[in-house]
């Protein structure tokens, strides 16, 4: 009951008491200030009408209901009547100092001496409810200590029966894989003939395709080399016609050059007759007239026929370049042909030759195929074997490995049970020393202020008559 407020009295520091104190300072006189238990605090001014209401108001405050208190003034003088404390009051001797009496002090303590006893009737009530719960813990650990065996003898059985099972189907599984084994290796056998039949048979296509490919080659080179020649030919040709159409532009140019030189001379030949016969062209103007009708009609018949030449030159230069334009043409076609036919006997040897590294090749992938599925096989009851081995191995461990883990946890619990309690024990033993020596301290402390007090009030009131 007094633990708690001696705990609460102990966390005030001498600092916490001056802050309580000055906050605590009566603003007019309506409070009284009142020192108990180290503690600075204010009651009502209407609690300093009697004792009572002053101790009742004091146990209030400092929650110790049923406490009696002893007060005196500032100087240390004791208030033992109300008419001594109202007087106390009017006259400011404050402070006012509430100490408890002898009485008190000693219920205190032997209150403590009784919870202590309690407490430890409480520890051993706890111990013993402690030893019944690890009696009853060590009962379940031998109740699944012996299910536990009972499980692992008839996991041993289990596994035993399975491990003969698979040994069985093993068996079985291994009588089958043989058989289909030699089937298989008969089929690949068969394969094997078949391919080999059908390699031989694709060694004989290709050589007669190779051999069809070289007369088809040469039967090309000599086309190549027929229309090489037809070309040269051709290209003869069209040169002994450029040829003779550039002689034959020559001689025209050389023609209209001669006829216009003819007629610049014609004209110069006028000119001079008309500037030498101009005295007699009055009288010759008939017979000049006649001449120059004449020569202009010649001139006129010479340039119809120039120009007729010319169109006909005209006419046979375009068509010699239309045939030399055809010429070239179907012999261009020609070629190309013969390339277009060329590159498609080369596309059809290289499909032939593709053809046939593809059915090798997928020979082969057969052939490794069935090596693939042997090797499998054999790999396979390998693997079942050992999963079959490492299967029951685990299973071994894992039972093995529960029922340490088992033991380890019950033990672990039982070792945290009793060092929590251990702990337990060790901790409310040295927190009780505290509270003892803190109270002890406290009770102290106050005692040496209660002493020192009255001593500086004694010394106080010694002072003042002879101040006075």
């Amino acid at each position: 009951m007094f633990q708690p407020m001696l705990q609460e009295l102990a966390e005030y520091t001498e600092s916490d008491v001056m802050q309580t104190a000055n906050a605590m300072v009566p603003s007019g006189s309506d409070q009284i200030q009142i020192k108990a238990c180290g503690r600075t605090f204010c009651v009502g001014a209407h609690m300093a009408c009697s004792l009572s209401e002053l101790q009742r108001g004091v146990q209030m405050t400092l929650q110790l209901d049923g406490q009696e208190f002893q007060f005196s003034d500032a100087r240390g003088s004791p208030l033992l009547t109300d008419m001594i404390l109202r007087e106390a009051v009017d006259q400011g001797q404050m402070p006012l100092t509430a100490t408890l009496s002898d009485t008190c002090i000693h219920y205190i303590e032997n209150r403590r001496e009784e919870l202590a006893q309690m407490q430890w009737k409480l520890v051993r009530d706890k111990l013993q409810g402690c030893l019944g719960e690890v009696k009853v813990a060590t009962t379940q650990v031998n109740d699944l200590q012996r299910q536990v065996s009972a499980q692992q003898s008839s996991a041993q059985v289990e596994l035993n029966q399975l491990k003969e099972e698979v040994l069985q189907v093993i068996d079985q599984e291994r009588d089958v894989a043989q058989v289909n084994l030699r089937q298989v290796s008969e089929r690949v056998n068969a394969l094997a003939l078949l391919i080999n039949g059908e390699q031989n048979k694709r060694e004989l296509a290709l050589q007669n395709i190779e051999h069809n490919f070289q007369e088809m080659r040469a039967a090309i080179d000599n086309e190549r080399v027929a229309r090489r020649a037809e070309l040269a030919a051709q290209s003869t040709l069209l040169k002994d016609g450029n040829a003779s159409l550039e002689g034959q532009k020559r001689v025209l140019e050389s023609f209209e050059h001669k006829q216009t030189f003819d007629v610049a001379a014609l004209r110069e030949e006028i000119a001079e007759s008309s500037r030498s016969f101009a005295e007699l062209f009055q009288d010759q103007i008939f017979a000049f007239k006649r001449q120059t009708d004449t020569l202009g009609s010649k001139l006129h018949s010479m340039e119809g026929h120039v120009q007729s030449d010319l169109a006909k030159n005209e006419a046979w230069r375009t068509a010699i370049e239309s045939r030399l334009e055809e010429v070239s043409a179907s012999l261009t076609s020609r070629v190309n042909n013969l390339s277009e036919r060329s590159e498609e006997a080369v596309q059809l040897m290289e499909s032939l030759r593709f053809e046939e590294r593809q059915q090798v090749r997928q020979a082969q992938k057969s052939l490794d195929r069935s090596k693939e599925l042997e090797l499998n096989l054999v790999r396979t009851a390998e693997v079942m074997r050992e999963q079959l081995s490492k299967e029951a191995q685990e299973r071994g461990e894992e039972m093995k490995q529960a029922t340490l883990q088992i033991k380890s946890e019950q033990d672990k619990q039982l070792s945290d049970f009793t060092r929590q309690v251990a702990d337990r024990l060790v901790w409310e033993s040295t927190m009780r020393e505290k509270a003892v020596k803190h109270l002890y301290e406290e009770l102290n402390r106050a005692l040496d202020r209660e002493i020192m007090e009255v001593g500086e009030t004694g010394d106080a009131s010694k002072a003042a008559p002879d101040v006075l």
